[in-house]
């Protein structure tokens, strides 16, 4: 006698229609959706609906470990995994896709992060590049961020040269609001990371 299937394998089910429909849903509002017919054609687009499907399940598949998390879902939790599903869906970046997989994980363990600022957290994970979230997790503990001052001892400073890919990633996540402009400081810019930058590190980390 079949057992009753668990919740996690209900939707384990569903998982490839529910990621379709929203598939659709995304591409009904692109404005080259006359288009798609030729592009999906494409060896890109077919490398990338391998890469989609090898993605989803993958997921699918660490999530099943997580029934009981899953079963207390909040909104706000179901809102930002969706979200970054649908953020898998549009990225072919195989590193940031597993950013997003993780950051998935780390949404559903802990609801805490996501309870506060689920949408803020989706969208910045959204827009960040695998390049800038691992410098914030290399340079997170740091307590103020100095560019081009090379005369410190302090372990909680961490200095960035103009004109370096450092100094770019740290533009970055200026504009993104990971970083706050402190001050004009022994004659250099110095910068500190946001509360929401905190945020984002649960996840990511």
């Amino acid at each position: 006698m079949a057992t009753e299937k668990s919740m996690v394998e209900k939707i384990s089910g569903a998982l490839t229609t529910s990621v379709l429909m929203t598939a659709v849903g995304v591409v009904s509002g692109n404005p080259f959706a006359a288009f798609l017919p030729l592009l999906a054609a494409t060896p890109a687009a077919q490398r990338h609906k391998k890469r989609i499907e090898a993605s989803l399940t993958d997921l699918n598949e660490r999530l099943a470990h997580l029934e009981s998390h899953v079963e207390k879902l909040t909104d706000a939790q179901l809102q930002y995994v969706g979200e970054l599903a649908n953020s898998i869906i549009r990225t072919t970046n195989d590193e940031k896709i597993e950013i997003l997989k993780h950051a998935i994980e780390k949404g559903i363990i802990s609801a805490s992060p996501i309870e506060r600022s689920g949408g803020q957290l989706a969208r910045l994970l959204r827009d960040i590049t695998p390049e800038e979230a691992a410098f914030l997790l290399d340079h997170e503990k740091y307590k103020e961020i100095l560019v081009d001052f090379d005369d410190t001892n302090d372990s909680s400073v961490a200095t960035v040269k103009k004109g370096t890919r450092k100094y770019e990633l740290l533009g970055g996540l200026l504009t993104l609001g990971l970083l706050h402009y402190s001050q004009h400081r022994l004659q250099v810019d110095a910068y500190y990371f946001s509360d929401i930058a905190e945020e984002l590190v649960e996840v990511l980390k």
